[in-house]
């Protein structure tokens, strides 16, 4: 949502949420996929703030939530709505604790 700033990803805070996140110390990698996918929720973020409607024509179609659906947002790409947030929870990686 705030995108990924390079310069600012050795900050003391980022790097004690990556911690929590399950990454190693040191600066997160990132590739053109990352800042596309960054990019494009910075505006679902900014039309949701602006109009209270997340979805976004070509980037992403976020249905309202309910307790029926639990519909949530997977960000990546392709950013795509799906159903049972309570079940979505996906452990990091081997190579992500092990740190990039």
């Amino acid at each position: 949502m705030f995108g990924a700033i390079p310069v600012g990803l050795g900050s003391g805070t980022t790097q004690t949420l990556a911690a929590r996140g399950g990454c190693s110390m040191g600066v997160p990698l990132h590739d053109d996929e990352d800042l596309r996918v960054s990019d494009q929720f910075a505006k679902v973020w900014a039309r949701f703030a602006k109009t209270g409607d997340p979805s976004l024509a070509g980037v992403a179609d976020w249905p309202r939530y309910s307790e029926a659906s639990q519909t949530y947002l997977s960000i990546g790409a392709p950013m795509e709505a799906k159903q049972g947030v309570e079940n979505a929870y996906v452990a990091p990686s081997a190579t992500a604790a092990r740190g990039f």
